[in-house]
């Protein structure tokens, strides 16, 4: 057998990996891989939020046929089905996990099938201060945020950077990737038999760490104007400074791979390995509105359209042109196994996924506000939202009016097809459509503690 190893990174876009035909030298050394790697050019998140591409990623599930976490149907779990680990396990693999990314919990079963399985954000110490009495502002982050959002603020964004700036010294919302790839291959190095690992690594999302930005090189800016330019991002006003901070953290991100690959040729396990490499989705970088972000309900494709890069440790590089879901990673590696597929939701129901051109690939949001449902086959994409009725409308032009686009040839989506959209990709997504209160619940929500820690990563409670 072949050891399966997945990276992912969050909040990563296609274009801005060197191997997609980005500018800049983000990624030399998975580009030096691409000779020997598949390179999907049409690989698509199950949705633009974590919550939504993981149980794609993981378990082959969407929004509509998932399960929420407690009474939150914007936040999802994974019930008792199928995942790449129970699948490879069940194959003969051993399995474990790194990450950091504090969704990505054992509560919400994301551990299902891993031997080991550690989430370095979950199992580190709250920065919170015990005296709940006293003025926090970590208690008024997002609403400092959203004031700025409203209008441009020198004083809120000052204070913003200044708690950024107690986190650069007490501890940041993160663990960089040099962390997360050190306990990966110290569980690596515990397997006796052939290995399925997973590391996810959040350097790419907001609030980057400065260091990962300074290391990376592609930017000259100072740790002060790092975390200015952070703050000018999270009040949704834009400075040409923070694609450079966002260009320079992948870079840092590619060198901590480069590492990770020296170390497993260093112990005989490189040319036994298939690399998997990808997104759990891309982030907004302005490209409209101004955002610059991930927001729910947003499916442009700036924050669907992800990289995939599959090494082999035989064969040439190819690229696939046939567009592909991330919920189908199983058959994908089943492909390369050369053995039979799991009991996963979704499938894609082609005879070879890697060529055949037939099917389409979902991606859906589901929350209180609605159900956002975006279909696409091999070269055109619809959008259509159904709000529920109590909701707070979302922001986007398909709130009111459905979206179709040809996304290969206007990849910007920036050209409405007309006239109106393709009525059949619209009525598959219809069939689709499902109220939040339909899905099947796992445990009772979140704890205090963690909802500190998804504050500090944007997230609102």
């Amino acid at each position: 057998m072949t050891n399966i190893l997945l990276i992912t990174v969050d909040c990563l876009r296609y274009d801005r990996c060197g191997f997609n035909g980005h500018h800049r030298n983000t990624t030399p050394t998975l580009d030096s891989l691409a000779s020997e790697s598949l390179i999907f050019d049409y690989a698509y998140s199950t949705g633009p939020y974590t919550t939504e591409s993981f149980p794609g990623i993981l378990a082959g599930q969407h929004s509509h046929n998932g399960w929420s976490f407690g009474n939150r149907p914007a936040w999802k779990a994974l019930g008792q089905d199928e995942t790449l680990a129970t699948y490879l396990k069940r194959e003969g693999y051993e399995t474990g996990a790194a990450i950091s990314n504090p969704h990505l919990s054992k509560d919400r079963n994301f551990d299902r099938g891993f031997d080991q399985f550690t989430n370095l954000r979950k199992d580190t110490h709250t920065t919170r201060n015990n005296d709940e009495s006293r003025f926090n502002l970590e208690d008024y982050l997002y609403t400092i945020r959203e004031r700025m959002r409203s209008g441009n603020s020198r004083i809120l964004n000052t204070a913003y950077a200044a708690y950024r700036y107690t986190q650069y010294q007490n501890g940041w919302p993160t663990k960089r990737a040099e962390t997360v790839l050190d306990h990966l291959v110290s569980t690596i190095d515990e397997f006796e038999d052939e290995f399925f690992a997973w590391a996810h690594l959040m350097d790419l999302h907001a609030p980057i760490h400065p260091d990962s930005i300074t290391q990376g090189g592609l930017s000259s800016l100072g740790t002060a104007s790092i975390l200015r330019t952070d703050a000018a991002r999270s009040g949704y006003q834009y400075t040409p400074h923070y694609a450079d901070s966002y260009d320079s953290a992948l870079r840092y991100v590619d060198t901590q791979i480069q590492t990770l690959v020296t170390e497993l040729k260093s112990r005989g396990l490189w040319e036994e390995t298939i690399l998997l490499f990808t997104a759990d989705h891309g982030e907004a970088l302005y490209d409209r509105d101004n955002v610059c972000d991930h927001p729910r309900q947003y499916h442009y494709d700036e924050l669907l359209h992800v990289p995939l890069l599959v090494r082999r440790p035989t064969g040439d590089g190819e690229r696939i042109e046939t567009h592909i879901s991330l919920a189908w990673l199983h058959e994908i590696i089943a492909h390369l196994l050369d053995t039979e597929t799991g009991d996963f939701p979704a499938q894609s129901s082609r005879n070879n996924v890697l060529t055949d051109t037939s099917g389409i690939v979902v991606s859906d949001t589901l929350d209180d506000r609605g159900h956002t449902v975006s279909v696409r086959n091999f070269d055109e994409k619809v959008i259509t939202h159904q709000p529920t009725e109590s909701g707070d409308p979302i922001s986007w032009e398909f709130r009111d009016e459905d979206l179709s686009v040809f996304y290969r040839q206007d990849p910007n989506e920036r050209s409405p097809r007309t006239p109106g959209p393709n009525n059949q990709l619209l009525a598959e997504a219809n069939e689709l459509f499902t109220s939040p209160d339909q899905l099947p619940s796992l445990g009772e929500g979140f704890s205090s503690e963690m909802e500190e820690r998804l504050q500090d990563l944007g997230y609102k409670m």
